[in-house]
């Protein structure tokens, strides 16, 4: 595998810039780039050579990976001529290619989910799902199960911008799964708010499942109930900061989807504070008050304190 790459110092201008193989086909140019690698790259150089892949034909280089780090070095040295490059020739094996570049890549920082799905569909064209899921996965920290290829195989269905922030972790791979069950428009809608108010994970779970819930519930779809005025009014009002905003909007689809729970709401906190429970205890009621079940929490500052109190909370549970 090794025999076939080698250091060398490759003219800039014999360098081709084909996506070909590339792992985020969705960045342009400019949102590729890091503050902190253009500032490395402006005070060192580039430590890590860009991977090329040599053409006998026409006497080029290809760019399997490093396309950022190049495209940087142009814009800080334009009178640079030639640049030292990893090179493997055209007798490398499609294997050991995929492995170059998966390498290359994982002392870049890793994998995203996109670039995973991008990777595989590349592997896929080469060998078989059950050859890539056994070389591949477990260099990514994965079970070798083709079911795990094809879920990630499943993202390059989304639209290039929303592949953008699945990269970027804008949008949680979980919930990149779960738009895909939506339509385009409707995803693109969802997206919007997503970023809009800035969610993380468990928000942007917990606004889509309100979503789909109220817009099942109302025969519409979600880009029509994100677009309602009164949802409008939440994500443009001057006054509220970002954070407020998501929390008033949950609130919000919420109060829609539950119309009795702000009513219980109110109620399970008088509750609450007729106990008059010390600091260390918060009450907890079920998601949308589904069930009657009620959750108290405890917090003890030591494992010692807890074993001490063990005696009382048996007493107080089997009572």
């Amino acid at each position: 595998m090794y025999a076939t790459s080698s250091f060398q110092n490759v003219p800039l201008q014999k360098i081709e810039h084909s996506q070909s193989l590339c792992l985020h086909p969705f960045m342009t140019p400019e949102h590729a780039q890091d503050d902190n690698l253009v500032e490395s790259i402006k005070n060192v150089g580039i430590l890590h050579p860009p991977l090329l892949k040599f053409n006998t034909k026409n006497d080029t280089y290809q760019i399997l990976a490093g396309r950022t780090r190049l495209q940087i070095l142009r814009e800080l040295q334009p009178n640079r001529k030639s640049i030292p490059c990893f090179i493997v020739n055209e007798t490398i094996t499609p294997l050991a290619l995929l492995y170059h570049i998966l390498e290359d890549q994982k002392i870049s920082g890793g994998l995203s989910p996109m670039e995973k799905a991008y990777f595989f569909s590349y592997s896929l064209e080469r060998m078989s799902i059950n050859k890539a899921a056994e070389h591949f996965l477990p260099l990514l920290g994965e079970k070798i199960q083709e079911n795990t290829i094809k879920k990630y195989i499943r993202l390059l269905q989304l639209e290039p911008e929303l592949q953008k922030s699945v990269h970027c972790l804008e949008i949680a791979e979980k919930t990149a799964y779960e738009l895909l069950l939506l339509s385009t428009k409707e995803r693109y809608a969802i997206h919007s708010t997503f970023k809009k108010l800035r969610l993380g994970g468990g928000k942007q779970k917990r606004l889509l499942s309100l979503c789909k819930d109220l817009a099942y519930r109302y025969n519409k779809t979600v880009a029509e109930l994100l677009s309602e005025e009164e949802i409008k009014r939440i994500l443009t009002h001057r006054e509220t900061n970002t954070p407020q905003k998501a929390a008033i909007l949950l609130a919000f689809l919420q109060k829609q989807l539950f119309p009795q729970s702000e009513e219980a709401e109110k109620l399970f906190r008088k509750k609450v504070a007729q106990l008059a429970l010390p600091i260390c205890c918060s009450m907890e009621h079920s998601q949308a008050f589904e069930t009657d079940h009620i959750t108290l929490r405890v917090i003890f500052h030591s494992w010692s304190e807890l074993e001490r109190k063990r005696d009382v909370i048996k007493g107080l549970v089997e009572s």
